[in-house]
């Protein structure tokens, strides 16, 4: 049995140039047999986006809110250096000490934002909570039509089939030891769903809320459809978070896009600290890693502070009975205290800061960074089981109109692994006799 290939082509005869570049088709049930193979005929009937119509509303940032007061706010600044600037004195009125972590508010009038857990390095618009609003024009309006551009994922099929894909990128094997329902999702969206994607792009001035007041789309075919909000339930993407007792429906159509910095230096240290948790010993302690003296120098890894216990030596050849060893002075401890409630149960548990050396005072404190100093207590569940690190740092950025910023500002992050202070009781200083 002999198995012929045939193929179709068609051909033109006529002499008349315009009727050759017709190319009128000769065989219509030769494209209905392609749709049937496609299975366009079980799809529904609509056309590629043409084009898009949006219109906004805008509420720009007003007043930032750090100590009880409100400053107003230069959208030309980064918000950064707004936040975490510390004053002449080096307050820094945005930190928490207790907490170790920045508190501030925004408001633009008919909107109130609130970050109560900012630890840096940069605001972004997760940082902040949508907590009230009130009635007030926009800032600004505007409306924008623009063509959409369909979504492009490298090792997707392409649109032609006669064309080759990127042979660099294979969705069907992505590098995940455990295939998971996000591993599966991401072939879906590159094989199936990709030609249901668009992108619309539309600025946005740094430090405003946008709300997207009109969206309509329309297709190939002239048909305009409204495109309505997406519900708040099922869509929580780039949507603020309220607070408790808000409609979440308030906050499911507006964009903040923060005046924040595209880059930021930091640059020296000017202290790091160190809070780790001690479990055998009940208690965290705080170590001075890094901070400066009056006179501007830098000590590191408590290298200035002086062991307790170590007197003159009398006589170098006999062992010394030590009651007890002390940690060096740059570990500053953190004991735990109960604060009473009602009918003597107890209402709060906190850290309470402490000393080691016995001739410290006010006058003279065992610390020497502002941070352990602003820190007296400090909240027992702010201080994760691997610790925290608190560094106040120089920082420089470059505002939206080419200014300059300097400023020192704090940063809270995972601690770096640390030894503990070897503490000793009851033994004898220079007895190798074992």
């Amino acid at each position: 049995m002999v198995d012929f290939a045939q193929q179709l082509y068609g051909a033109d005869s006529s002499v008349r140039l315009a009727e050759a570049v017709q190319a009128r088709v000769k065989d219509p049930l030769w494209f209905l047999a392609r749709q049937w193979q496609v299975g366009e005929f079980t799809a529904e009937n609509g056309g590629r986006p043409a084009w898009v119509s949006a219109a906004w509303s805008e509420f720009a940032l007003a007043t930032l809110n750090r100590s009880g007061t409100d400053e107003q706010i230069d959208l030309d600044a980064p918000l950064e250096w707004a936040v975490e600037r510390e004053e002449p004195n080096g307050e820094s009125p945005a930190w928490q000490s207790a907490a170790l972590e920045h508190s501030f508010e925004l408001d633009t009038g008919a909107h109130r934002l609130r970050a109560g857990e900012y630890v840096g390095p940069t605001v972004d618009w997760y940082a902040v909570d949508l907590v009230a609003t009130s009635p007030a024009d926009p800032t600004d309006t505007g409306t924008r039509r623009v063509v959409p551009t369909q979504i492009a994922v490298p090792g997707a099929p392409h649109p032609r089939w006669w064309r080759l894909e990127d042979a660099d990128a294979y969705l069907d094997s992505p590098n995940d030891p455990e295939p998971n329902v996000l591993s599966m999702l991401l072939p879906e969206l590159g094989y199936v769903d990709v030609n249901d994607w668009y992108i619309v792009p539309l600025e946005q001035r740094g430090g405003t809320l946008r709300r997207i007041t009109e969206l309509s789309v329309v297709d190939s075919f002239g048909v305009l459809t409204p495109i309505p909000p997406v519900d708040a339930e099922s869509w929580t993407v780039f949507t603020l978070t309220t607070a408790d007792g808000q409609d979440p429906a308030a906050a499911q159509d507006l964009l903040f896009v923060p005046n924040n910095a595209v880059a930021i230096v930091s640059n020296d240290d000017v202290e790091d600290v160190r809070f780790l948790p001690d479990e055998h010993a009940n208690l965290v302690w705080a170590f001075e890693q890094a901070y400066r003296t009056e006179d501007g120098q830098l000590v590191t890894n408590g290298e200035a502070s002086v062991r307790q216990g170590a007197g003159p030596q009398d006589d170098a050849d006999l062992p010394r009975y030590r009651f007890a060893a002390g940690a060096s002075p740059a570990w500053v401890p953190y004991l735990p205290r109960t604060r009473p409630g009602p009918g003597g149960a107890v209402a709060e548990l906190y850290l309470r800061r402490g000393r080691t050396d016995p001739q410290a005072n006010a006058g003279n404190p065992q610390y020497h960074s502002r941070i352990v100093a602003e820190a007296w207590r400090l909240n027992e569940h702010e201080v994760p089981p691997d610790g925290i690190r608190v560094r106040r740092t120089h920082r420089y950025a470059r505002g939206s109109d080419g200014r300059a910023y300097f400023w020192v500002g704090r940063r809270a992050e995972p601690s770096p692994r640390a030894t503990f202070p070897r503490t000793a009781f009851d033994y004898l200083e220079g007895d190798d006799s074992g």
